[in-house]
């Protein structure tokens, strides 16, 4: 992986992290952070994995790798609110599993029932585009 790409990548994990935190923080409370500090990362990883895909195909294949890569975010955003909250880096649940199956059906449930994955499907396709552009540069 070009440097470049990396930076990139974990760049556009940080905005997603910012509009997670715009669009959770009063679900999650304090325990949104460890999902904000692993953001980044989170980024690094769902596009080292899913980005190539997404390059070598055309058509509704890219709305469906966009739509995996954002559930795919999103899981490991909400394992990383579990895991925060088990070890005791926030307040919550302490219990295992609950600790880690609350933050991530709470994940699941925030992008899909309350509509925002019709806005962020969107973006995350536009974060793919952008990605796509930046390595054709």
């Amino acid at each position: 992986m070009r440097a470049r790409r990396g930076f990139d990548l974990l760049l556009a994990g940080t905005v997603w992290g910012a509009m997670a935190y715009l669009l959770g923080r009063r679900a999650f409370g304090a325990a949104i952070w460890p999902g904000l500090t692993a953001a980044p990362f989170i980024g690094l990883l769902v596009g080292s994995l899913l980005q190539a895909p997404f390059a070598r195909t055309e058509g509704w294949r890219r709305s469906a790798i966009a739509l995996a890569s954002l559930y795919v975010a999103a899981t490991l955003f909400g394992l990383a609110i579990g895991i925060g909250t088990w070890l005791g880096f926030t307040p919550g649940d302490r219990r295992f599993p609950s600790a880690i199956v609350g933050p991530l059906v709470g994940t699941w449930w925030g992008v899909t029932m309350t509509g925002f994955v019709l806005v962020l499907w969107p973006l995350c396709y536009a974060t793919h585009r952008w990605l796509e552009w930046r390595d054709a540069q």
